[in-house]
């Protein structure tokens, strides 16, 4: 099993819904999937429950989540003309 980063693993619950494990500052912690197409941070997780979390999508399935996260933070970074 790889080393936990920032950008971590996504998978599905057993209804569907898809959930980040990342590390975080220094801890691991879950991150849920939020509607407006971003994570958001649920808890710290422990060694234990990441080893017992499931990797159920490919690498291609979860590059859908970090580009549609990264182009709704990239939404919120300054322009140009509001740098000035």
């Amino acid at each position: 099993m790889e080393k936990l980063d920032e950008k971590g693993f996504i998978f599905l619950d057993g209804r569907g819904r898809p959930y980040l494990c990342a590390m975080w500052g220094e801890n691991p912690w879950l991150f849920y999937w939020h509607p407006d197409n971003h994570w958001v941070s649920l808890r710290q997780v422990s060694q234990s429950e990441i080893w017992n979390m499931p990797h159920n999508l490919t690498a291609d399935e979860q590059d859908v989540y970090h580009r549609l996260h990264d182009k709704y933070h990239k939404s919120f970074q300054p322009t140009q003309e509001q740098r000035g």
